[in-house]
C-alpha cells in the first residue's frame, strides 16, 4: 500500500516523543506529498498511528485521528480524490462547451485549474482540440 496524500493547505505537525524532551515540529507545506509507507500500528499508550514520508525526505509517524481531522478540515486529500475532481470538472467543461453555456464553462474551468494545481503534470487532464 503506497497511497499518496496531497496537502491542500500549510500546517504544522508536532511529533510526540516518548521522552520528556521537546516534541519535533514539522512544517508541512501546500502541495507537499505524504506517502503512506505501510499499515497502521496500534500502541496501547498512544493509539493508532501510521508511517508517512513527506515528499522524498522526512519520515515520521502520525496518529490516525490527526490525519482524519486534517482530512475533515480539507487540509489534506488523497491524490485519487484530486484526480477524480479534475476529471469531473474536465467533463463539465466539455459539456458546457457542447451546450454553449458560458457561465458553466467559466465556473468549471476555474475549478479545474484549482484542482489541477495539486496534481503532477502527467495527471492533469488534457484539453481536447
Amino acid at each position: 500500500m503506497h497511497e499518496t496524500i496531497v496537502v491542500l493547505k500549510n500546517f504544522q505537525f508536532e511529533k510526540p516523543t516518548p521522552c520528556l524532551c521537546e516534541p519535533q515540529t514539522y512544517k508541512i507545506n501546500k502541495k507537499d506529498r505524504l506517502y503512506i509507507l505501510g499499515d497502521a500500528h496500534f500502541n496501547e499508550i498512544h493509539g493508532w498511528h501510521i508511517p508517512l514520508q513527506r515528499n522524498q525526505d522526512v519520515r515520521f509517524h502520525m496518529f490516525l485521528d490527526d490525519l482524519e481531522e486534517l482530512y475533515k478540515q480539507k487540509v489534506v486529500c488523497p491524490e485519487m480524490d484530486l484526480e477524480l475532481a479534475a476529471n469531473y470538472h474536465q467533463f463539465k467543461v466539455d459539456q458546457a462547451l457542447d451546450d454553449k453555456n458560458y457561465g458553466l464553462f467559466i465556473k468549471h474551468t476555474n475549478l479545474l485549474q484549482e484542482w489541477s494545481e495539486f496534481l503532477p503534470p502527467a495527471s492533469t487532464p488534457k484539453e481536447q482540440v
